[in-house]
């Protein structure tokens, strides 16, 4: 959720004028909140950090995928994918089996 500046400005000034003390402490848990916001990894696709190792059979399938998609055999990555495990059951297998 953003929050408006053009709306947040006077009501933090208005705060400012009923308890300046009040204000003050808003305003730090929203600077902390936004710097939270930009450094922490909160935000980030859940998986992406443990993506598979270049060995694996996902390695694998998304390798073939990629190559698939450039040769024009397929549109997307989701239609190479699905064609490559339907014809690859063992090398799907092993991804399931990576998953465990």
């Amino acid at each position: 959720m953003t929050v408006d500046a053009k709306d947040l400005g006077p009501a933090l000034r208005r705060l400012t004028d009923i308890d300046a003390n009040l204000a003050s402490q808003v305003e730090k848990a929203l600077s902390a909140a936004n710097a939270q916001s930009e450094s922490a990894a909160i935000f980030d696709e859940i998986g992406r950090g443990s993506r598979p190792d270049d060995g694996s059979a996902y390695a694998k399938v998304e390798s073939m995928a990629k190559a698939a998609v450039n040769n024009g055999d397929f549109k997307t990555m989701e239609q190479a994918v699905a064609s490559i495990v339907t014809k690859n059951p063992d090398l799907y297998a092993a991804y399931r089996a990576e998953q465990r």
